[in-house]
């Protein structure tokens, strides 16, 4: 898994993918949301030798996602990226904390990997580290609730 901050900035991006194909290993990125994910960098990427994709989305809406993320248009570019990955072939992995701000937007966001595809959805808590003490970190009541509210979510 390529990651860490938004690798579509290097522009040896796709010497990196494929030169982790070439020695055998499977190459994910994990981008983030901005105006670098487009299709056509997703079809680079893909061309090099990516087989997957790993995305956050942090709320069901644009609303929610770009609230917790703090930059307006990260869920549009979000979604699109999902799609085309997935009309690509791509395999998709799709990342969830869950906070104050999506307690209880999980099982929306169960219906968007449902409706858009994804190989996998992983959910995480925020740990409440750096600017994550003011992002609204569940108690463990919540987070309780949360975990069992899941076997209903689908």
């Amino acid at each position: 898994m390529i990651t860490g901050g938004d690798p579509f900035q290097r522009p040896d991006l796709t010497e990196l993918i494929a030169c982790g194909k070439e020695a055998g290993v499977r190459v994910a990125v994990s981008p983030s949301g901005t105006p670098t994910l487009t299709p056509e960098r997703l079809r680079e990427v893909r061309d090099a030798g990516a087989v997957g994709l790993s995305l956050s989305l942090d709320g069901s809406t644009a609303e929610l996602h770009d609230g917790f993320r703090g930059v307006p248009g990260v869920y549009r570019w979000t979604l699109d990226a999902w799609d085309a990955a997935r009309a690509m072939g791509m395999k998709v992995q799709i990342n969830t904390t869950v906070a104050r701000h999506s307690l209880h937007d999980p099982p929306d966001i169960v219906r968007l990997v449902r409706d858009h595809g994804a190989m996998v959805w992983s959910a995480f808590f925020l740990v409440p580290t750096g600017r994550g003490r003011q992002l609204g970190v569940l108690t463990l009541a919540e987070t309780e609730d949360v975990l069992n509210f899941g076997t209903t979510w689908a």
